[in-house]
């Protein structure tokens, strides 16, 4: 059973966090197509939904983090170049790129999503967006997957991706046998229920927008393993966690057994086989701040196929010793 500290998490008598950055939307100057940038779900999650057991060997990733595109090398670059120049895109970022040294600066320069996102985003220039590098980073910024889109509609996702004010996004994929993921879906996280609720609630709980953060650090992970998928899907698609948690943290009974209320100080991902599908676990441990009272809850995801999908939203966890 793997454990996750989370010793620093959720403190009732912190001091008052700031806001969140209000939800920033999908804001394209593409061609018509990147309307479908932002698709959700497909007919294999229905399918899963719908019962239909299957088991196979494959090895999918839900990971959260970021896209990032560079030039292989300075042929596709001044492809780019030239084709930018035609498409009226202003280029002068890439006047003096001229050897592997300067195209290695070029690809570590920050400004550089802005202008491919520009420049990519054409439809005349989609043909240079397939020959580019596109990895993956996750939410500490640690470069972790070479990607590879499943389609031009998904390629499409990646250009939108850059040009995002806010770019975190879920990646749905699977590993391949040379070790890229093929990827199927993009999701931005600020297109999830999460973003929703925590925009109604922090208005009058000034203390969730910090409970939520703190939890979310929990997804700084691969997203490999079946119980990283499992918490990363629940932690963007069951709101739940964060309500129950602030509940216990938050809304207490001074006259009862935990007048200070509970803290979160532990969370147990874990994974198991029922019959033909794989679910995993995640266990949230919580102990009382005077009492060291324990009380656990968990919540359930299948993580069979390559989209999860939740089994068990929030119920009381018994340990059996």
């Amino acid at each position: 059973m793997m454990s996750l500290s989370t010793d620093h998490l959720i403190h009732p008598h912190a001091a008052q966090p700031s806001a969140l950055p209000l939800s920033v939307p999908l804001s394209l100057n593409l061609a018509s197509s990147l309307a479908l940038a932002v698709t959700q779900r497909t007919a294999f999650q229905s399918n899963m939904e719908s019962g239909n057991d299957y088991k196979d060997d494959k090895h999918y990733v839900y990971a959260v983090g970021t896209i990032q595109a560079y030039f292989p090398n300075l042929s596709i670059e001044k492809e780019f170049y030239q084709a930018c120049l035609l498409s009226g895109v202003d280029v002068s970022l890439l006047d003096s790129v001229n050897d592997d040294v300067s195209l290695a600066q070029l690809n570590s320069n920050a400004a550089l999503n802005g202008l491919l996102y520009k420049g990519l985003g054409k439809q005349e220039n989609s043909y240079v967006a397939r020959e580019m590098n596109w990895t993956f980073s996750n939410i500490d910024n640690n470069e972790i997957y070479t990607l590879v889109p499943i389609s031009d509609e998904k390629l499409i996702q990646f250009v939108a991706a850059l040009g995002r004010a806010d770019p975190q996004m879920i990646m749905v994929g699977q590993w391949m046998d040379d070790g890229r993921i093929l990827v199927s879906n993009l999701i931005p996280a600020k297109a999830t229920q999460l973003t929703q609720m925590v925009e109604s609630e922090k208005k009058n709980e000034p203390a969730f927008s910090e409970l939520v953060d703190e939890i979310l650090s929990l997804s700084t992970n691969d997203g490999f393993q079946p119980s990283e998928r499992g918490l990363n899907y629940l932690l963007y698609n069951n709101t739940q966690i964060y309500t129950e948690s602030y509940s216990l943290c938050y809304n207490v009974n001074q006259n009862g057994p935990n007048p200070s209320g509970y803290q979160l100080v532990n969370v147990e991902p874990f994974t198991y086989w029922s019959g033909k599908r794989l679910i995993s676990k995640t266990v949230f441990h919580y102990q009382g701040i005077n009492t060291g009272a324990r009380q656990s809850w968990y919540s359930a995801v299948d993580v069979t196929g390559e989209y999860p999908f939740l089994l068990t939203k929030w119920k009381r966890f018994l340990p059996q010793h």
